[in-house]
């Protein structure tokens, strides 16, 4: 396992880690045909994910529990240490 695969994650070799960034890359290719682009908050909580800092359901259960007390989702990535 490169040192990549391993700063990024120790659990995530090398290869899904490349297999999950592809993903991205598809992902937004599709989206972007429709005229959409990620925004901030996607693309953070992308670099968490792959930084092996949560997954995607947490994230966006706490993005809707912030959405709730804050009455807005403008805020939330600069209001989690993790940088998400």
């Amino acid at each position: 396992m490169s040192s990549t695969a391993s700063q990024i994650d120790p659990l995530v070799d090398e290869e899904e880690h490349a297999r999950h960034l592809e993903a991205i890359k598809f992902v937004d290719s599709v989206f972007r045909l429709e005229g959409f682009e990620p925004n901030e908050c996607m693309k953070a909580i992308r670099m968490a994910v792959l930084a092996g800092v949560g997954d995607y359901e947490e994230a966006v259960q706490e993005m809707v529990a912030y959405a709730k007390k804050h009455k807005t989702a403008k805020g939330f990535v600069y209001s989690k240490s993790i940088g998400i």
